[in-house]
């Protein structure tokens, strides 16, 4: 790795350095309430695994910073232990700490390598240590100097959920690789040639895990920055890679079928508990997953082939640039919003997600009547002749019907001809926009496009 560099602008460096002077003199003494006040009148009887106690912490608790938090679970300020009083920020003060660490990370120099939570850290760090005397540097300098410590080249693996694939699938900026189990056994004796006195511990972890993703693909990326900040995003490139994958998912056809391609541990699947006790008083316990569609996600070559043909590759080019048009700025939003609608179950939900998404792209404004110039300007987007012009019309009008009875009247949606339909449509369409993703540099060049047709 290259000597990193931090050097902000001289500017941003003195007005960073000010207000990190002003919560200096916001610090104060915390007074808490005893621990009897604290308890709440009632407590569920959980199951709890394990206490932890003060003989259990390591270190001085003098040295650990903590944090408060309301009974709501929202953090309000954060102290550490001076000469047995607690000394801190709360509530605005608090929020100027915040919003200070925003402003920093902010800053060009940071953004792509310090998580704000970290420069958070670090600022309370600084107050902390200026406040026993113990640094004389500037916080800016200090904070550069921390951040540069813990800025390095991570590779991120990112497990995605119930998704196999038969060779890597480049998506923008991330690579979907499989977790093999020769991958696997590599990061295990790797991580005992480390901590050999842990090998042990590593075996029954790696033991564990292996259940949960050998055979699966994660999203790879490689990044230079501290861990925190490379995990944010590499997450943030993954959902948004994912996403445009999940767009050639089955689900988008079928108002009954729903996707798990997306995040391990986002994946939603449902399943019931219940407890069958029986007259004799004997007790069984059943799990049953709620739906019956076929969980896992097979892509092989010959598929991916097609997706890239289909407009993979476009869009995986279009993140890959630096400046992006406006009109290819929304095509992207527009799909993220879309393919939301595949890994939901509940059918008003999905036509919630996947009417956004057209009204996003088809309306010039807020003032135009939404259902007629939705469903006109997709039937001359995607409509080949009159009749089939007025079947999508048809189509689309119907299914804002749907929309209109659930919304105003709760009616469910049951029409299962009338939404299949209408989701083809849909699909068609997003697929078709993709292909011109390169015509227009506005959504209102795209649209005065299809009037013209209209008026043609």
């Amino acid at each position: 790795m290259n000597e990193i560099k931090l050097e902000l602008h001289t500017n941003a460096v003195k007005n960073f350095n000010e207000k990190g002077i002003e919560l200096i003199s916001d610090l104060k003494e915390i007074i808490r309430k005893p621990i009897q006040e604290e308890i709440q009148p009632f407590k569920p009887e959980v199951y709890i695994h394990q206490k932890i106690t003060e003989k259990d912490i390591i270190g001085d608790l003098e040295e650990i910073p903590m944090t408060l938090i309301d009974q709501a679970g929202i953090h309000v300020g954060k102290y550490f232990i001076y000469k047995g009083k607690n000394i801190g920020l709360i509530y605005e003060s608090y929020r100027k700490l915040l919003q200070l660490a925003q402003n920093i990370q902010k800053t060009k120099e940071l953004f792509n390598m310090v998580s704000v939570s970290v420069v958070t850290d670090l600022i309370f760090s600084w107050l902390v240590q200026k406040y026993r005397h113990k640094t004389f540097f500037p916080i800016v300098e200090y904070l550069l100097i921390k951040c540069k410590e813990e800025i390095k080249d991570f590779e991120v693996w990112i497990p995605v959920a119930l998704l196999h694939i038969q060779s890597d699938i480049k998506i923008g900026k991330i690579t979907l690789q499989t977790i093999t189990k020769e991958r696997l056994e590599y990061w295990r004796s790797k991580s005992k040639e480390i901590a050999p006195d842990y090998a042990k511990n590593i075996d029954e972890l790696f033991d564990e895990e292996r259940k949960q993703l050998q055979g699966f693909a994660a999203s790879t990326i490689k990044l230079t920055a501290e861990p925190k900040r490379a995990f944010e995003i590499a997450l943030e490139k993954t959902e948004n890679s994912i996403s445009l994958l999940r767009f050639f998912s089955p689900a988008n056809f079928h108002p009954e079928m729903s996707s798990h391609c997306t995040v391990l541990g986002k994946e939603n699947m449902q399943s019931t508990t219940h407890l069958l006790i029986d007259p004799d008083g004997s007790i069984r316990f059943n799990k049953s997953v709620v739906s019956t569609a076929r969980p896992h996600w097979i892509i092989n070559d010959q598929e991916i082939s097609l997706f890239r043909k289909g407009g993979l590759d476009l869009l995986s080019n279009l993140l890959l640039l630096d400046q992006r048009t406006k009109f290819q700025e929304k095509i992207l939003e527009s799909l993220y919003m879309y393919t939301k609608s595949s890994l939901l179950k509940d059918w008003s939900d999905k036509l919630i997600y996947i009417l956004v998404a057209l009204e996003s792209i088809l309306l010039r404004n807020d003032s135009e009547p939404i259902q007629k110039n939705v469903s006109e300007r997709m039937a001359f987007f995607i409509g080949r002749g009159l009749n089939e012009r007025k079947s999508i019309i048809k189509s689309v009008t119907n299914t804002y019907g749907l929309r209109s009875k659930f919304l105003h009247h709760g009616y469910m949606i049951k029409d299962l001809f009338t939404f299949e339909e209408f989701m083809m449509h849909a699909w068609k369409f997003f697929s078709q926009l993709i292909q011109n993703a390169n015509q227009f540099k506005t959504t209102e060049e795209f649209i005065e496009a299809i009037e013209n047709v209209k008026l043609a």
